[in-house]
């Protein structure tokens, strides 16, 4: 099932008897290519009035191509040295309309001698290995053999498990399967037997199966030691559906004494077809339980669970990467590669340190991983505290970052908690004794944050009034983050809007503009931020019906807002009410066109969302009920 295209492409190579064609079917073990074989041959009885003959090249070449011979042809005066027999059934075999399917071959070595000369013989070969190619043989199909589509899977997984139990599990169990027949039937059958029995819902649903394992064996044996310790580090340490080829380079060159061991390793795998992809690389789940079930395998006296702690290095490297640049794709795919979860590491002593567990827990915070986020920062919180000197700024931080993972989960009161703890600890300085002020500050401001969630106004101004005495004093080298001084002005704006004091707002957020202009502690502008500061300007000379001051506020808040942020992330939720209000100044000036205009923009860009990819529905059909009035007022509705 699901392989007419091949047999058909198969019957077309190989045409007629006569043109000495050989032909390599290769593939990775598993998916289909011993039955692909076999099927062309139940297909073409009539092309081969002499036979189809099946070999099995795991057992001695010599000795089955001699039993052909007498068995099949009566050869019985075959004597001598087993493999002049052999040679003697090919050279009769060649002469006749025959097609030898060698199956399980390893290497263009083992069969170069057990190949009939010219004639009217045909020969297909099946293999888990790239490496063959003329004049030996030819390659069909430079990509071998695929796996089934899952609409294939799924079709076959029904006609042997049942209709029943393929719409209970079936997609389940298409997904855990990866496409390969190998695994596919015998499950079915397992299944069905189960459903019997009324044991479905027993157990794991895939297994490895006996032919599974004969099939992963073959490609297994043919490794060298390097090689097989790569698969089963890469299937104990590493993601095995989102493999990157660097990160393995990364983690393991050292303890395989070299960079080019591990590419070597890695292109053997691949070869084999053990290792799927260029640079993003894949391991099938059953394959790695088959690797992990094999004796642990080490090269010069290091094992698969002595790599823990150059993998716990490369996974903070990869975090602090990407902590770094959120933006960068190839950052993104070097982290996931890894084992993200808390769950996972804590089993292991030398795990990652507490730098990089606060690492690791920041690159997922950026990837909107919240929950998982604050795993890590409590590991950190943790390993500090046990540490021989406590770092109370190094704690303050983690501590810190768990209120920010409850904040963004809208746990106020959870996040508050967090954030005096952090404050409490900022206070006490560093190893040292050095307090840092903007550390502190950030602290101060999202305790703000925190009551302006609750909407307790007063509270809040007061908590950004110190946040900004703080940040005014600057890190521990005296530098001021007016980026970050900006954002605690901006809030005291919007506290004093709140309370309706128009004049104070409208100060505190021109004092926070200024203050954005200038950067951060490297001088980098961040221009979603001050969009958002310009926004509110814009927003509250709206408030004062100032339709044409409003709409230059909010014009720069766009400009500002299409730049991103320090990391080159556009917030699309932000820009969206800066177009929004844009329609509502257009529209209170009579401008239905051009109203309408900024809010279909406005829409567009809120059904992209935030940073984290969150859209905000309510928000979105507050701009779709404006841009719908605005039709109805140019008669369009």
């Amino acid at each position: 099932m699901g392989r007419e295209d091949e047999l058909e492409d198969l019957d077309q190579r190989l045409g007629e008897p006569g043109n000495n064609l050989r032909l390599v079917v290769h593939g990775e073990s598993g998916v289909g290519k011993s039955e692909l074989l076999r099927e062309y041959g139940r297909r073409h009885e009539a092309r081969y009035p002499a036979g189809r003959y099946w070999i099995d090249c795991r057992l001695n070449l010599a000795q089955e191509l001699a039993n052909l011979g007498r068995q099949c042809w009566q050869m019985a005066w075959l004597e001598g040295p087993l493999k002049e027999q052999a040679i003697e059934v090919l050279q009769h075999l060649a002469k006749e309309k025959v097609l030898l399917l060698f199956d399980n071959a390893s290497h263009e070595g083992q069969v170069q001698r057990f190949l009939p000369p010219a004639g009217q013989a045909h020969v297909l070969l099946s293999s888990t290995s790239r490496d063959w190619g003329p004049p030996l043989v030819e390659e069909w199909r430079p990509e071998g053999v695929q796996r089934l589509d899952p609409p294939t899977a799924l079709e076959v997984f029904e006609s042997v498990a049942g209709k029943a139990v393929a719409e209970q599990v079936g997609e389940r169990v298409i997904a855990e399967l990866g496409g390969l027949p190998v695994h596919l039937l015998p499950t079915a059958r397992t299944l069905a037997r189960k459903a019997r029995h009324g044991r479905l819902s027993e157990g794991q649903l895939v297994q490895l199966s006996n032919e599974g394992i004969d099939s992963f064996s073959l490609a297994w044996q043919a490794l060298e030691p390097a090689a097989r310790l790569l698969l089963q580090a890469a299937g104990r340490w590493f993601n095995p559906n989102a493999l990157v080829e660097g990160e393995l380079v990364a983690a393991f060159a050292e303890s395989f004494q070299g960079e080019a061991v591990v590419r070597n390793a890695v292109d053997a795998c691949r070869d084999l077809y053990l290792l799927q992809g260029e640079g993003r690389l894949t391991i099938h789940q059953l394959l790695v339980q088959f690797v992990q079930a094999q004796p642990p395998q080490r090269l010069a006296g290091i094992g698969a669970e002595e790599l823990a702690p150059a993998v716990a290095a490369a996974l903070g490297k990869a975090a602090k990467r990407l902590e770094e640049a959120p933006a960068d794709g190839d950052a993104l795919a070097a982290l996931q590669c890894h084992q993200l979860g808390w769950d996972f590491w804590q089993q292991h002593p030398n795990g990652p340190s507490a730098d990089r567990c606060h690492h690791i827990g920041e690159a997922l915070f950026v990837m909107g991983l919240f929950v998982e986020a604050s795993h890590w920062f409590e590991a950190a919180a943790d390993l500090i505290r046990h540490a021989e000197e406590l770092d109370h700024l190094a704690l303050g931080d983690n501590l810190h970052s768990l209120g920010n993972c409850a904040f963004q989960q809208g746990e106020w009161p959870a996040a508050a908690g967090w954030y005096e703890q952090a404050v409490a600890e900022a206070r006490q300085g560093d190893l040292h004794g050095r307090v840092d002020h903007e550390s502190l500050g950030t602290s101060l401001h999202q305790l703000g944050m925190c009551a302006c969630q609750q909407e307790q106004w007063p509270a809040a101004a007061g908590w950004y009034v110190q946040a900004v005495a703080e940040t005014s004093q600057g890190d521990l080298h005296g530098r001021v983050d007016h980026e970050s001084l900006g954002r605690s002005l901006y809030q005291l704006g919007y506290c004093a809007y709140q309370q309706e004091q128009w004049s104070a707002a409208a100060g505190w957020c021109e004092q926070a503009v200024a203050e954005k202009r200038q950067g951060d502690l490297h001088g980098r502008v961040d221009h979603e931020s001050l969009g958002r500061s310009l926004h509110q300007l814009g927003h509250f000379a709206y408030e004062q019906g100032q339709w044409l001051a409003a709409a230059g506020w909010c014009e720069q808040a766009v400009a500002e807002a299409r730049q991103g942020d320090l990391h080159g992330r556009m917030d699309h939720a932000s820009l969206g009410r800066s177009l929004h209000q844009l329609g509502h100044c257009a529209f209170r000036q009579g401008q239905w066109s051009a109203a309408a205009g900024w809010c279909e923009q406005a829409v567009a860009e809120k059904r992209q969302g935030d940073i984290f990819g969150r859209v905000d529905q309510s928000s979105i059909a507050i701009s779709e009920k404006s841009l719908a009035l605005c039709r109805k007022k140019m008669g369009l509705a």
